[in-house]
């Protein structure tokens, strides 16, 4: 009894015949299934809270709301960044739903469970292009799915959620030979997530080079298809290539180094002494994604995917294929792994070559690694189970043997089934969808209050704001300040500066002539932030802002702006006061 017999292929049956076969609809609905259940979890987080909103979300998807408000944000230079900054597909989308009166910020909320479901899809069409065996494609579609929510990308509804189902789609539809689905799907990747277009066009030429040069039609036809490919591909990358960016020009590695957002702990952190990190874990310079990496590190080592590992096993059952039956399933399209694996290691070190030029390396390998992990664990697992039931059931093996299959077997059925479990006893959020509710009743407040609005504050519920209240904020902290464009970082940390700076003066001058040079309307406070402690926040080292602050207190010096909390508030819940522009200027002139 062996995986092929439990799995309802007979041994004697040659793999071309699987084709068009009913398990293979089964395998579908299940991981179609899997898929929804797992969409069901991030709904519940998404609509818990009237007012939540997911991490990305905030940055990338508020200024949206543009499209059914042309009026909203006006004048603000982080809306016109992330617009700027957005790909063109992705816009496109949302543009499309937002004419139809969809709202952006649902949508991002809803957009996940058709990605999902979309990923699910054509990880089954891919992992029976791979190895038409219904177990070891069943496995290999769960594995992609696990890997997809142990993140927030696909939750987040933003650009790089459509990384991996395009990706998944375009692999598929270039093995085939099918140019226009391949040509729509790589025209949408590169119009939504760039990077990954680039390393589906280097697969694609790297599974055709050993053919380049004959002559049959079939290899004809595989090279119209790349030729395609990178016609599309170019075409794509046009809008990023022509449009005139006014927050350029890209920093440069050598000013990188220089400053402290790219040190190690800071918001973008980058640059470490530390190998491993640097090459491996850095989330923005390392090969691996970033969640294996925080399972190693903050939780267990033995909580990386079982799949992730096992893959490392498949070329040693392709190697001794004698020693593994199961082997003989395997199609040519398994090769698309490892030049999926290879096209993603020379754009990785190209993007380090050119840094920042072609952003961030990780982007060229996560996604990646996430889909050869999956699809690959997964026939490699259901190849070495197959060998382990054969050692188990054979009767001509000695009892030694059948043990150690039977064992082993056993091992990995029940790392499968109690991985999920695993994750929640080591406190891990699974499916990870990191949404946050905001303040309802600030957002409500300043929802009511006439335009224009403009509001200043060093605390993290302003990060909420733009997307939850839709109005303007002056500086925003982490995921705002993002230092890959001179021009936008440079006025970010002046804003910033300038913001700390007039918080915690002791001069009524300097506080009134920087709201009227600004027009903030409103300022965000917490009345716990006139500490020293609170001088301690990352905020404040990163950008070297608390240190002449925390001077001013030692040497008695007083911010004045505390003396007129109560009487400018007009809101106020627990430690944070909304205190109104207007009336810090008129205590400000009567001093």
């Amino acid at each position: 009894m062996a995986i092929y017999q439990w799995s309802f292929i007979p041994e004697e049956q040659p793999p071309e015949a699987q084709k068009g076969d009913r398990r293979f609809w089964i395998v579908l609905l299940g991981a179609i299934a899997v898929g929804l259940v797992l969409s069901a979890c991030a709904l519940t987080a998404a609509f818990a809270e009237p007012h939540s909103i997911q991490d990305d979300a905030r940055q990338h998807v508020f200024w949206m709301a543009r499209f059914m408000n042309p009026g909203a944000f006006p004048n603000d230079p982080i809306a016109d960044y992330f617009q700027t900054v957005a790909p063109w597909a992705y816009q496109g989308i949302y543009r499309l739903a937002a004419t139809v009166g969809i709202n952006p910020l649902f949508l991002s909320k809803l957009l996940p469970v058709a990605l999902g479901l979309v990923a699910a899809v054509y990880s089954v069409l891919l992992g029976w292009l791979m190895m038409p065996v219904p177990v070891a494609t069943a496995l290999g579609a769960v594995f992609l799915q696990v890997n997809l929510w142990l993140r927030d990308d696909l939750v987040s509804g933003t650009a790089v959620a459509f990384a991996v189902p395009l990706m998944l789609a375009a692999l598929v539809h270039g093995f085939r030979n099918q140019r226009l689905p391949l040509a729509i799907a790589l025209l949408l990747l590169t119009g939504t997530y760039p990077q990954c277009a680039l390393v589906i066009l280097g697969t694609l030429t790297l599974g055709a080079l050993p053919d380049w040069w004959m002559m049959k039609r079939s290899q004809r036809m595989t090279r119209i298809t790349v030729a395609l490919a990178w016609a599309v591909v170019v075409v794509g990358l046009l809008p990023f290539v022509l449009r005139d960016n006014p927050f350029g020009p890209v920093m440069g590695a050598a000013e990188a180094q220089t400053l402290g957002t790219f040190a190690p702990k800071a918001w973008s952190s980058f640059f470490t002494n530390d190998s491993w990190n640097f090459w491996v874990c850095g989330q923005r310079s390392g090969i691996f994604p970033q969640e294996w990496c925080r399972l190693m590190s903050n939780h267990s080592v033995l909580l990386v995917p079982i799949w992730a590992i096992s893959s490392l096993f498949l070329l040693l059952v392709i190697a001794f294929r004698k020693l593994f039956p199961l082997g003989i399933y395997l199609q040519p399209a398994s090769r698309l792994m490892g030049q999926l694996l290879l096209s993603s290691l020379i754009l990785f070190s190209l993007a380090h070559q050119f840094l920042f030029h072609l952003h961030l390396p990780n982007r060229y390998t996560e996604h990646s690694l996430r889909i050869i992990t999956a699809l690959a664990g997964g026939i490699a697992i259901a190849i070495i189970l197959d060998r382990c039931i054969r050692n188990l059931f054979n009767p001509e093996n000695d009892s030694m043997k059948s043990k150690f299959g039977g064992l082993l077997g056993a091992g990995i059925i029940l790392s499968l089934l109690l991985y999920p479990m695993a994750l929640n006893a080591k406190n891990y959020d699974f499916p990870t969808t990191n949404y946050t509710a905001g303040n309802s009743s600030l957002h409500r407040f300043l929802r009511e209050q006439s335009e224009p609005i403009l509001v200043a504050s060093l605390e993290k519920e302003a990060d909420n704001i733009p997307a939850l209240a839709q109005r303007s904020i002056y500086v925003g902290a982490k995921g705002y300040i993002l230092p890959y464009h001179k021009g936008f970082y440079k006025v970010m940390v002046s804003r910033l500066g300038e913001l700390t700076a007039a918080q915690y003066s002791e001069d009524w001058n300097k506080i009134s002539q920087f709201l009227k040079e600004t027009n903030i309307s409103h300022w965000l406070i917490n009345r716990d932030s006139f500490s020293e402690t609170y001088l301690d926040s990352r905020q404040f080292r990163q950008f070297n802002l608390g240190e002449s602050i925390r001077q001013d207190f030692q040497q008695g010096l007083q911010p004045v702006l505390p003396t007129v909390l109560d009487r400018c508030s007009v809101w106020e819940d627990s430690d944070l006061v909304l205190i109104a522009s207007s009336c810090v200027l008129q205590a400000g002139s009567s001093q």
